[in-house]
């Protein structure tokens, strides 16, 4: 996927957004696309890199980008599509 910072920032605030509005954290986050991404005792994602992806600093792979759209909640798509 091959995006500029704006739209890494706007997927960054969509996703934050809704981890405020589900009352869950980034290591929360970071655990559960790393179970829906490779399956259950994968070693979660560390909220350091969550918060990378939150801030817009790097972008997920789009495997990454469709565990965090399916974590959250959000319609396949919904989020990447930005």
């Amino acid at each position: 996927m091959d995006t500029s910072e704006q739209q890494r920032r706007v997927f960054g605030r969509a996703v934050r957004q809704r981890l405020e509005d589900m009352g869950r954290s980034r290591a929360w986050l970071g655990a559960e696309v790393a179970r829906i991404e490779l399956g259950e005792g994968a070693r979660p994602y560390t909220a350091s890199a969550v918060t990378m992806w939150v801030n817009g600093d790097t972008e997920p792979t789009r495997p990454k980008v469709w565990a965090i759209e399916r974590a959250v909640g959000a319609k396949a798509g919904a989020l990447s599509r930005l």
